[in-house]
């Protein structure tokens, strides 16, 4: 999934929320559904307690700096959070404890790969990996690997594990 940055028309992102929630709620309709990708959305930390959406472990939760974003930043958040409640999903990245190290996922082409991983130095969390409320225990775990690539993107690894049931056969046995 990709959601246009805090730079672009209000329209475009209104556009790939929308086809993103109509994939959503098709999906979600036949089972566990996982949505991962880059949200350009700027969480930080939850602002009202209706944003349950978000959970408690946020990046670089001493450091935040909502206050001070510019309007598109801010727009972006709250498509994002808007969004998550009406699909009723979570933003998964934000539900373990984990070091900023773990937790960020993307970073200024100017800020050279490395500790100290924090807002100040140029990090962020911007791509998370949502799950519907009813299927969230299935994700064990969620960090980002800051190992795998020098890049501006940091890959979001979730492990997830389902057990289904199997439905009854409700159908005639033909024997042969």
């Amino acid at each position: 999934t990709y959601i246009p940055t805090a730079m672009a028309e209000r329209d475009k992102k209104d556009k790939a929320y929308e086809e993103l929630s109509e994939e959503q709620n098709r999906l979600q309709k036949k089972g566990p559904t996982y949505t991962g990708g880059d949200f350009n959305a700027r969480v930080q930390t939850r602002q009202s307690t209706n944003e349950l959406c978000i959970g408690t472990h946020t990046f670089d939760n001493e450091h935040v700096t909502l206050a001070r974003q510019e309007e598109g930043v801010n727009e972006n958040r709250n498509l994002f959070v808007a969004h998550c409640i009406s699909t009723d999903t979570l933003a998964m990245n934000t539900f373990f404890q984990k070091p900023n190290s773990k937790k960020v996922t993307f970073r200024n082409c100017s800020t050279t790969h490395g500790p100290p991983w924090t807002r100040e130095t140029g990090y962020e969390a911007v791509d998370f990996i949502s799950a519907q409320h009813r299927w969230k225990n299935t994700v064990k775990n969620v960090e980002s690997d800051t190992e795998f690539i020098d890049s501006d993107h940091y890959p979001v690894v979730a492990s997830i594990s389902i057990k289904l049931k199997a439905r009854a056969f409700e159908g005639k046995l033909v024997g042969y």
